[in-house]
């Protein structure tokens, strides 16, 4: 039987990690192994872990060193064939370790695959459109259905194609990973927010990628969740994407990430511009000025820089 390791990092999500771990307990697939790995939580989560008797759960406490650190403590002890990554304050449906389990027993060549999911506002229970809907390329995918399961392969690289969409299906709450195909992987502990991004797409670059349409998880937006002020999450995109440079790649790989990389500078000078970070707006515009791509899709964003510039100037004018 295939083993599956459950990472899940904690920083004070005391009030919901009981629910996220309950989660993980119901699967219709059971894991083999939970590693809880505690970041210095100065809100009881530990005391709470430690009333649960499942002999699957290991308890780790580190001092507080951020996500990445805690994620990379749990890959380095986790013995499963399978990698599943569980964030304390999110939770799974019941068959998400079952639906993603098959799709990658189902071909052997897969890195990695992913699923749908829902946010879902811990105040008041609202229940945000499906995470698809945000990948309209989806629909215009070439790939192949995998035998027995509800997902499907993507046929290209999957590298190129992921990185074109206009948001990457980069959450680790809904993959399931190949062990033996991420070995060496680790998170980058440099990056504040979008470490998952970074770590993701490295991943593409490793094999083969499926995905399943069916919601897999639930993910809890709150007021202490790390992306909750995304005003100036183009800049943390960017870095993310400039951090992948740092991996081997074939030269197709390279060109796709250099085109991405233009338009993630644009991104920055937009978001820069919006907050009257002007001289800052200009830099990033000037280096994406400067990237490879479509002359006309430069322009476009040019005048997207320049009016979000003047309606900062407007109504900081006021």
């Amino acid at each position: 039987m295939s083993r599956i390791s459950v990472i899940m990092p904690a920083f004070n999500n005391g009030p919901f990690i009981l629910e996220a771990i309950a989660s993980v307990l119901t699967q219709t697939r059971q894991p083999d192994e939970i590693i809880v790995v505690d970041d210095g939580s100065t809100d009881g989560t530990e005391d709470i872990v430690r009333t649960l008797t499942d002999t699957r759960i290991t308890f780790i406490r580190q001092e507080n060193s951020g996500v990445s650190v805690a994620r990379n403590r749990g890959l380095e002890i986790a013995t499963g064939e399978f990698i599943a990554f569980l964030d304390a304050d999110d939770r799974w449906r019941p068959t998400m370790l079952e639906q993603q389990l098959a799709l990658m027993l189902a071909d052997t060549s897969l890195v990695c695959c992913f699923g749908n999911f829902v946010r879902f506002v811990s105040q008041t229970g609202e229940v945000l459109p499906p995470q698809f809907t945000f990948y309209p390329e989806i629909a215009s995918v070439s790939t192949t259905a995998l035998p027995h399961t509800r997902g499907v392969r993507i046929d290209r690289n999957a590298f190129e194609v992921l990185l074109a969409w206009g948001e990457w299906p980069a959450f680790t709450q809904t993959m399931l990973f190949r062990r033996h195909l991420i070995r060496g992987l680790r998170f980058n502990p440099k990056l504040r927010r979008c470490q998952d991004a970074d770590y993701v797409l490295r991943t593409f670059l490793r094999g083969t990628v499926a995905f399943t349409p069916d919601l897999v998880a639930d993910i809890r937006r709150h007021g202490n969740n790390a992306t909750a002020d995304v005003g100036l999450m183009a800049l943390d995109k960017l870095r993310a994407l400039e951090c992948v440079q740092d991996d081997p790649m074939t030269r197709p790989h390279m060109h796709a990430l250099e085109r991405r990389l233009g338009q993630a500078r644009f991104d920055a000078a937009i978001a820069l511009a919006g907050r009257a970070r002007y001289r800052e707006a200009l830099t990033f515009w000037k280096s994406a000025i400067r990237s490879s791509g479509s002359p006309i899709r430069k322009l476009k964003r040019t005048l997207r820089v320049g009016l979000t510039a003047l309606e900062s100037f407007g109504q900081t004018a006021h």
